[in-house]
Formats: C-alpha cells, sequence, structure tokens
C-alpha cells in the first residue's frame, strides 16, 4: 500500500474512531472459565482512565478494546473495514461529507440500543474533551443524526482522492 493509501485508511479509520462505550459494566464474577483454568495477563501499565476521551492509545488499547468499539477497523493490510459501520461513501465530489450506515442490532450491557445519536454523543463529547485522544476526530466539524442508522460526518478538510474506491460496502 502507497503511503497515500495509508492516509486515507488512516483518515478514514480515525474519523470513525472511538464511538461506543459498553455502559453498565459492574458487578464481578468469580467462576472460573472451562475446565477451572484462570487468564492471567500482564500489562505495561495500568489504566490512568478508562474513559477513552481521557486516556491516549498505546499501552491503554490493551484495556480500552474489550469495553469499546469503533465504526471502523484496520485490517493487518492497512485497508479499512467495518466495525459499528457496515458501509459508508462520500457524499460530495470534494470528500467532505462521509455517510455512515450503522450496523442494527446492538446494544449496550445495559440493553440501550445503540443508534446514530450515540455516534453522535460520543463523537461530539471526545472533540470537545481535548484530551489525549481528541486529535482522532479534530478533522470533524461536525455530526448530523439522518437516521437512528445512518449519521453524515462534515469534515474541515477534504479527504484527496486517495482510496481506490469512494464507498465501502460488503460484497
Amino acid at each position: 500500500m502507497t503511503i497515500l493509501g495509508r492516509r486515507c485508511a488512516a483518515a478514514l479509520a480515525t474519523a470513525g474512531l472511538v464511538v461506543a462505550a459498553v455502559a453498565g459494566c459492574g458487578g464481578s464474577n468469580t467462576s472460573k472459565g472451562a475446565g477451572g483454568k484462570t487468564l492471567t495477563l500482564a500489562a505495561a501499565a495500568d489504566a490512568a482512565s478508562l474513559d477513552p476521551a481521557k486516556t491516549a492509545g498505546g499501552n491503554m488499547l490493551a484495556y480500552l478494546q474489550p469495553l469499546y468499539d469503533a465504526l471502523t477497523t484496520v485490517n493487518p493490510d492497512q485497508s479499512v473495514g467495518p466495525g459499528l459501520a457496515t458501509a459508508w461513501t462520500y457524499t460530495d465530489p470534494e470528500r467532505r461529507h462521509l455517510r455512515m450506515t450503522l450496523r442494527e442490532g446492538v446494544v449496550f450491557s445495559d440493553g440501550t440500543a445503540f443508534d446514530a445519536s450515540v455516534v453522535k454523543q460520543n463523537l461530539d463529547r471526545m472533540a470537545a474533551s481535548n484530551g489525549p485522544s481528541s486529535f482522532a476526530v479534530a478533522t470533524v466539524a461536525g455530526v448530523t443524526v439522518n437516521s437512528p442508522t445512518e449519521v453524515e460526518l462534515a469534515l474541515k478538510t477534504p479527504i484527496r482522492r486517495c482510496c481506490s474506491t469512494s464507498a465501502w460496502s460488503p460484497g
């Protein structure tokens, strides 16, 4: 993949970063897994916070990734794949408006439904936080909820045509 291709993948993945938190975490489970075995993991550093608006990536990803989902993922080949967004496309030739279709049937652990209003709330909160990860949404000028399953991101600067296609959809 070229540098330009990586930048496009990074820009699209950044637009979809840090979206949905698992709500209602609590309680404890002291039962052991299958066969009574315990898995112990080590981490390079303790988590300062489990709030992605207050935490940077790096070593903290080991704590954040099991708790949060993103709109898009970056595949091992640096291409962008689906996450909570199942399809996306630029709606203008300048590539300043990115429309995303959201996965249906997703619920938080407390039973609350995941929808476009949650995406808007989380992206707006991340931008307003000025935390160490707020750079991830620095190019987003605004978020519009078109329907419960569709959100549109207005970008501050156009994304250069660097990807092989302007849209992604499964199949």
